[in-house]
């Protein structure tokens, strides 16, 4: 009799914990996505230790995989997603870089590998950052990858609140074209990714301290082959600093690789370089791993400071 009650008490004790789980997994959903994935991406801003960012944004990525399995629909996570993929690979440039100055064979297949690397992942986050787009816009996808009629149209419907999705699209979808520059499909898209960024400093151009500007003004110092114009990087480049207020120090360092670069301007280039490495990181706290990220790379391009300003 006393095995009898007991069995039946586990039961009922495994019955109720198997419900009391599901409950728990459901209700949890929406608290999950207020607490930890919208402020995810701001609060990984604010680490200044690159190799703990690396660590905690490569976890968090396979947690929002895995929470996506049952949320597919969440905007907010697959914009996490998009974001994630695309700043992850940012934070293997450095060592990329400094494979790259050393010159030898196997550093720079070791190199290559690495840019391979990045690009896939930039180009995993912009699927995300497509899959929300794709339900507000039915058909962008497809329009955007081929750059028909149909995307113009579709990105002129667009409105204020898209900004961020189209945003990260842009950054996700241009990192891989600058790792890219090889790869013809891609350098064949940079019209559309240019259309992006326009339609998000058309309706938003202070949106994440005015970042549009910046890969405006990237992309634009290309060189020509590749649609670029150095006026117009110019000024994108000056618009990014106002509305970032001299802060994001990206900006200065993308302006030396790139701008300086195709201008061959190696004064600007150097001066570039040390105003990243002069400004503190209490110019702005929310903006700490950027920032840190764009001195280690300035650190490296000074190590090697002929190569990177001939």
């Amino acid at each position: 009799m006393k095995k009898t009650w007991m069995f039946l008490c586990g039961l009922v004790l495994s019955v109720s914990l198997t419900g009391c789980t599901s409950f728990l997994v459901n209700s949890t959903k929406p608290v999950m996505a207020t607490m930890i994935i919208k402020p995810a991406f701001s609060v990984f801003l604010q680490e200044e230790d690159l190799d703990l960012a690396k660590s905690a944004i490569g976890g968090q990525i396979k947690l929002a995989e895995i929470m996506r399995q049952n949320m597919q629909d969440d905007n907010d996570l697959n914009l996490l997603l998009c974001q994630g993929f695309a700043s992850f690979g940012q934070m293997f440039e450095p060592e990329r870089d400094m494979l790259k100055f050393k010159g030898d064979d196997a550093s720079e297949k070791a190199a290559k590998t690495m840019t391979s690397r990045i690009r896939r992942y930039a180009i995993r986050g912009r699927a995300f950052c497509f899959e929300i787009l794709e339900k507000r816009f039915k058909g962008f996808t497809e329009a955007a990858l081929k750059g028909t009629a149909d995307f113009n149209k579709l990105l002129s419907d667009a409105k204020a609140e898209d900004v961020p999705f189209l945003f990260w699209l842009g950054y996700a979808w241009g990192y891989a074209v600058i790792n890219g520059l090889t790869e013809p499909e891609l350098v064949a898209q940079i019209p559309q990714i240019k259309a992006i960024m326009e339609r998000v400093v058309q309706l938003k151009e202070d949106y994440f301290y005015g970042a549009g500007h910046l890969f405006l003004g990237t992309l634009y110092a290309q060189s020509k082959m590749f649609g670029g114009d150095l006026k117009k990087s110019e000024m994108h480049f000056d618009k990014a600093e106002q509305f970032s207020q001299k802060k994001l120090l990206l900006l200065y360092y993308f302006k030396a690789r790139f701008f300086a670069g195709q201008k061959n301007d190696t004064a600007g280039c150097r001066k570039l370089l040390k105003s990243v490495q002069d400004a503190p990181l209490s110019i702005a706290p929310k903006l700490k791993l950027v920032n840190q990220l764009a001195k280690k790379q300035a650190g490296v391009a000074q190590k090697h400071i002929d190569d990177f300003c001939p």
